[in-house]
């Protein structure tokens, strides 16, 4: 047996809220995601062809539907990081958005664990 230590951050759950237009939602922070306190625009994307055509500059980009089907793994993710992720993640930072909301399935093992 080797170890194989390496940096990681202990994470603590602030909670999490999202109000849109005085309705509130019920949501979840990922242990990935950092804090932040946003206001703007919703925009909202489906597929990742309307992902990269979508200017989110500053504004709250919502990902569903197709492209929000299964949890995407953290960025170059050493053990697993498919293509697909890949292209996810390149068109999020070409789009420049202020904040990403994500309406993923609930999936135990994966999505939605907590």
């Amino acid at each position: 047996m080797e170890r194989q230590p390496f940096d990681c951050h202990d994470w603590q759950g602030g909670g999490a809220s999202l109000t849109v237009n005085g309705v509130p939602f019920e949501v979840f922070r990922s242990p990935h995601s950092l804090g932040c306190e946003v206001q703007g625009t919703l925009v909202v994307a489906d597929t990742l062809e309307g992902l990269q055509s979508l200017d989110a500059r500053a504004k709250l980009l919502l990902l569903r539907g197709e492209i929000a089907a299964t949890q995407l793994m953290p960025t170059n993710f050493p053990y697993y990081y498919p293509d697909e992720h890949r292209a996810i993640y390149d068109a999020l930072l070409a789009a420049g958005p202020a904040a990403i909301l994500t309406a993923t399935s609930r999936c135990p093992g994966i999505a939605g664990a907590q």
